[in-house]
């Protein structure tokens, strides 16, 4: 049992390697924002303004 080795040099659990990876790399590759937590605002903002429209959208069709 000793001589049990382990020849990963990686961390299992880092963040991924490639800024392509998700939404928020995508706009930093884009050249849109700069950082991540100004992507997550980007994207927070995106999602707060769909919902509007999609409420007025909902409100004008009902009424």
């Amino acid at each position: 049992m000793g001589d049990l080795r382990f020849d990963s040099e990686r961390d299992e659990f880092s963040r991924p390697e490639s800024p392509k990876t998700d939404l928020t790399g995508m706009l930093i590759t884009w050249g849109l924002v700069s950082n991540r937590q100004q992507a997550e605002y980007v994207m927070i903002g995106l999602a707060v303004v769909i919902a509007l429209i999609a409420f007025f959208v909902y409100r004008s069709s009902t009424g």
